[in-house]
C-alpha cells in the first residue's frame, strides 16, 4: 500500500487563503464560478466570480472613478473589499496569528476606500472597520472554511456549487 503524499505547507496555506475568499463570497450571496489551488499564470490559487458578478464588480469600480456612489454600490464595494481581505485573514487564522489591524499597505484597496470616503484618515479607518468585520466573519464561518480548504486539498478545484455544498455539510 502506497503512502498518501502529504500536501506541502504552501499548498495548505493556499487552500485556506482561497477558502477564506470563497466562503465570504458565498456568505454574501455572491455567485462563484470556481475555486482552485491549482497554480496558474501569476497565482498560486484563485476564486473566480461568476461572470455576471465579475461584470457588476468591474462596473461598480468604474463608477467609483466618475460618479457619486449610491448605497447599493457602496455595499457591493464593501463586500468586494471584505472578499479581498478574507484570504489573508483566513490563512493567518489557521496559523493562530491574531492580527486584527489593517495597515493600509495595499494600494488597490486603499484607492477603493479613498473613493468611498473623504480623506486618507477616513479611508484608513474605513479599511480597519471592514478588516475587523471580515475577521469576525472568518471566525464565525471557520468550520465552513475548514471544509472548503479540505475539499480543495482533495480535489484542487471546486465549482461554486461544491463550495456551497461544503458550507452546508456538517462535520458530524
Amino acid at each position: 500500500m502506497a503512502a498518501t503524499k502529504r500536501p506541502s505547507k504552501q499548498l495548505i496555506d493556499t487552500a485556506y487563503h482561497e477558502a477564506g475568499h470563497a466562503v465570504i463570497m458565498a456568505h454574501h450571496g455572491w455567485a462563484i464560478d470556481n475555486a482552485t489551488i491549482a497554480p496558474g499564470d501569476g497565482y498560486l490559487g484563485r476564486v473566480v466570480y461568476a461572470k455576471h458578478r465579475l461584470q457588476r464588480v468591474k462596473r461598480d469600480l468604474d463608477i467609483l472613478k466618475f460618479e457619486s456612489v449610491t448605497l447599493l454600490i457602496r455595499e457591493r464595494i464593501e463586500i468586494h473589499i471584505m472578499v479581498l481581505f478574507a484570504g489573508e485573514i483566513a490563512a493567518k487564522h489557521r496559523k493562530g496569528q491574531k492580527r486584527t489591524q489593517w495597515y493600509g499597505s495595499d494600494a488597490y484597496l486603499f484607492d477603493m476606500l479613498l473613493s468611498l470616503s473623504g480623506s486618507e484618515d477616513e479611508a484608513s479607518a474605513y479599511g480597519q472597520w471592514l478588516y475587523l468585520r471580515t475577521h469576525g466573519l472568518i471566525r464565525r464561518h471557520w468550520p465552513s472554511i475548514i471544509r472548503v480548504a479540505d475539499a480543495l486539498l482533495e480535489k484542487q478545484t471546486l465549482t461554486g456549487d461544491e463550495v456551497h455544498q461544503c458550507m452546508t455539510t456538517s462535520l458530524w
